[in-house]
Formats: structure tokens, sequence, C-alpha cells
């Protein structure tokens, strides 16, 4: 998250970082109206203190370090308390604790009243209106009402100043992933493979997309990846583009792709030999054809967009070597991930939709670690047409003399929360080498696994830092990491004993790795 916002503000962009907070599901996701026009109140994350600062809040801390210009708060509840009005989150968390300096946008009619979002920390209200219908009245929880509430005192002039200085402060400051390779089919050698047969979603032309009222829409747009990507022929040598729409507002039912892809996939797999699987997906899929002899290729494109045709084709043919890492976890099965979302259609009472995040820290890669579950793909794990070794040769060193159990109070709030929670505490330096024929990246990852002093509720291993390396073959590059106080601590110390902290360099969560206690 640091670099990308770096990247994309480097660029004279505002980056906005969201969803601000605990937005973990889709349905019940915001509130609703019964028939009889009773109110059922949006879905609310009900998440305990130390699980906010050591999961939910860790990549906050990292957008505001970069100095995102702006965060966004999310449809649900955070205890009880919408997020764009909890002032707990927005005025505590964000702005107090993180000392986030820029402004607080609301999601699309995410705001549910105007003094309190107002005074709980919302700066800017979007689109504006009440809801969908308002938009032409111009009727809103913000605009004249928020006059009305500075002139009957019921919010404080500076409140509105300070929500004005912090929109304008940014005019003064101003991937995808190759999971199996067998044989290395891929990248397609033309001489051998002559005949192309694109099946599934790509093989269609692109719609006009989502339009509103109103709009220009082109009425001739591209064709996606049979055009671009290399026409249609016979199922001897096939590529698929096994796709899954996805959209907000609502969580999937089940784990597969959409579009009957499990069965379009085993049925060209069933008369090709070489089929090759490409998925477009926002989230997390099974893939119950993945150990399919024949299924030789598997890439996850995740959401190319427009450039589907030409990103894949460059990876198809070679022209790009693919350097991505999941980040996240496939499961061998839908049981391996036990965390359901809320789902309920009859409800008695208004608050019912209650999200208890009982798991604490223990999702993807760390809950597969807390249960010792074998996935299909581990978090982190990417192929390479090329091959990289790690040295076994690691080198700690420890840059402060006993340091104190909790960062010094005294220093204050800046931007990004504690100074002291941004010290360099260790050093770690490893080493990589391309051990195969062609160029290529790979990512360096560390983990920090805390020492059994740490109470109940650890994780096994955290991902704490991560570099992208690009090496000629027989090439090898020194990596560095620097561990902060932040990264080597847990939230609401009340044991001060001692322990060792084990620090691992890999490739993959669980792949070989370099290790030192």
């Amino acid at each position: 998250m640091d670099r990308t916002i770096r990247g994309i503000q480097d660029a004279g962009v505002q980056s906005v970082s969201k969803h601000f907070i605990a937005n973990e599901q889709e349905n019940h996701r915001s509130n609703t109206f019964l028939r009889n026009r009773t109110e059922i109140e949006a879905i609310s994350s009900n998440v305990d203190d130390r699980t906010m600062h050591e999961l939910y809040l860790w990549p906050f801390y990292d957008a505001v370090k970069a100095g995102t210009v702006s965060v966004m708060c999310a449809y649900n509840r955070v205890n009880q308390t919408y997020a764009c009005q909890n002032d707990a989150a927005l005025n505590g968390l964000l702005k107090g604790e993180l000392g986030f300096r820029g402004y607080v946008s609301s999601d699309y009619f995410a705001v549910h009243a105007g003094v309190s979002s107002a005074a709980g920390g919302l700066d800017l209200n979007m689109p504006g209106s009440y809801d969908l219908a308002s938009i032409y009245t111009g009727s809103s929880y913000f605009g004249g009402n928020i006059t009305l509430a500075v002139n009957n005192g019921s919010l404080p002039l500076a409140r509105v100043d300070d929500m004005v200085r912090r929109i304008m402060m940014p005019y003064y400051l101003l991937g995808s992933v190759l999971l199996k390779n067998e044989k290395n089919i891929l990248p397609i050698d033309t001489k051998k493979i002559k005949n192309i047969g694109v099946f599934g979603n790509d093989a269609g032309d692109l719609t006009a997309g989502l339009t509103f009222p109103g709009e220009l829409v082109a009425t001739s747009p591209e064709f996606g990846t049979l055009d671009v990507g290399g026409g249609s022929g016979t199922g001897r040598h096939t590529y698929i583009a096994s796709i899954q729409i996805q959209i907000e507002g609502f969580d999937r039912r089940n784990w597969e792709a959409d579009w009957n892809s499990t069965f379009v996939v085993k049925n060209v797999a069933l008369r090709c030999p070489n089929t090759v699987v490409i998925t477009h997906s926002a989230g997390i899929n099974t893939m119950p054809w993945a150990n399919n002899p024949n299924v030789t290729a598997i890439i996850a494109a995740h959401l190319p967009g427009e450039q589907t045709g030409n990103s894949i084709v460059d990876i198809l043919w070679g022209d790009f070597n693919p350097s991505g890492k999941l980040p996240y976890t496939i499961p061998k099965n839908e049981s391996d991930y036990d965390i359901p979302t809320v789902n309920l259609t009859n409800v008695s009472t208004t608050t019912e939709w209650q999200s208890n995040f009982t798991e604490g820290q223990m999702i993807d890669y760390r809950h597969f670690d807390a249960n010792n579950i074998e996935p299909l793909y581990e978090f982190g794990f990417g192929l390479s047409y090329t091959t990289f070794e790690l040295s076994s040769n690691m080198k700690l060193t420890t840059l402060l003399k006993n340091p104190s159990a909790e960062p010094n109070p005294g220093l204050g709030i800046k931007q990004g929360g504690n100074p002291d929670l941004w010290t360099d505490v260790v050093r770690v330096v490893g080493e990589v080498k391309n051990t195969g024929q062609c160029s290529g990246a790979t990512v360096v990852q560390l983990y920090v696994g805390l020492p059994d002093s740490v109470p109940v509720g650890k994780v096994v291993r955290a991902l704490r830092g991560f570099e992208k390396v690009f090496l000629k073959p027989n090439e090898k590059r020194r990596v560095e990491f620097l561990l902060k106080r932040r990264d080597l601590s847990y939230w609401d110390v009340v044991s001060q004993r001692k322990g060792n902290a084990t620090i691992a360099l890999s490739g993959g969560i669980r792949s070989k790795v370099v290790e030192i206690a």
C-alpha cells in the first residue's frame, strides 16, 4: 500500500485508501427497508481492540505514513456505529492515533446523518445527496444543514474549518500470477503450436458496460481477448479465459468461478492435453480442476480490464515474464475457509445484522497456519519462467540496545501515529540469485513470528516486508529489510517478559525459507 500510494501521488494524482474499516463482507453492508418501511440497520462489524490494531488498522498505518490524501469510510457499522459517523474510528483511531491529516470521504450514499457524521470525523459527503433518488433535488445531510448546525450551535465552526482545510490540503501539498506451468507449456512455442481455441467469456465481444442516464456510450466497443489475443481455432491446443464477474453490493454464494467455469474447463480439458486456464477474479476461487493432468497451466490474471488481451498475450507468448504473487490463499476445498458471511433475510429486530469477528487475526494464511491446513496455492506464491534461489546466509543486526517494551508516549502523535513505532529496531540482510536461463523478477518476502510469551491469539507468522528484485541469469543481489518497532510488537502489552522473535525470508509463505531466531 505504501508504494502504491507514493506512486500514485508522485504522478500528481490523489490516492484514496479504503474502506475504513472492517468492511469484510458485501451482504448486509448497507441498511435496507422492509415492505412496511421498517429500516434494518447495516451489519455491524464487531471487532475487539487488539484485533483492530494488529490486523484491520495495520495497512492504514502504512497508508497514513505514506501520505495518503484521502481515506474512504465504509458502508457498514463498526461496533454498532456507522463507519462514516464513527467518532471512535475516524477521530480516535484514524485522525487521533494515526495522525491522519487528509480528508475522510464517504462511500457513495454511506452517510446516515449530518451533524453526527461531521462531528464524528467525516469531511466530504459523496455524492452529496441523501440517496440515488435525491441526486437531482439537491437534498443533502451536508450543504445547508451544516450551515444550520453551525448557526444553532450543534456543530462548532472550527470543525467546519477543519473539514475545509483537510479537503484543500492536497492543493497545497501537492498484477498476473502464474500458478501452474507443467511441461513448461508456457510461454507458447509458435513453432510447435499452430492452433489456439478461445473458450469462456473472453471469447465473446465486450459490452458497453455500466452506464447511467445521460451518459454518452461508445457504439462500437473494442473486442476482448478473441480480437487482441490471437483469434479462434480448433480445440487441439487451447487457451481458456474463465471469467468471474465481480461486483460490489453482495457476496458470492460459492467459491468456484461463475458462468459454469468448472464445466467449461473440464469439458475442454477432456479434449485438449494442453489446456491453459486464465481466471479473472477480484477474490478467492477454488480450482477443482487444478490437478487435472490436461490442465497444464493456470494464470490468475485478476482484473486486467480493457487490456486483458494485451496483458495475457504478452505472458502467453513470453514477451513478459510473470512475477506476480498471490495476495491471498487459494484453498483445496471450500471448507478450508471457515468464515461464513452473515446472510439473514428474515429478521425480527432492526439491529439483527451483526458480524462478530470471533476469528480474531486468524484470516487467510494466518488461519491456514493456525489450523495446519495445506492450501492448493499459498499466500505469496507465484511462478516465473526462470528460477530463483535464496542464500542460506541471512544476517540479522540489532540496531537498538535494550529498547523499551513500549513506544515512548512522550513523543505524542504525529502523522502515522507515535513516531517511536517507526523506529528501526532490526536490520535483516539476505541474498537472492537468478538460477534460470532468462531474466525475471521475484518477490522476497519477510515473515516474523512473535515469541511464546505473547498472549493467546498471536499468529504463527506475519508478513512484515517484501521486495521485488529484477535479475538477469546468474545475477545475484542483496536484499535488505528494516524491521521497525511496530513490526515486532503486539497491541496492549501486558507481559514484560522477553522472547525471541523468529524472522524468515522466503519466496512464498510455504516455500523454502531461510530462518533465523
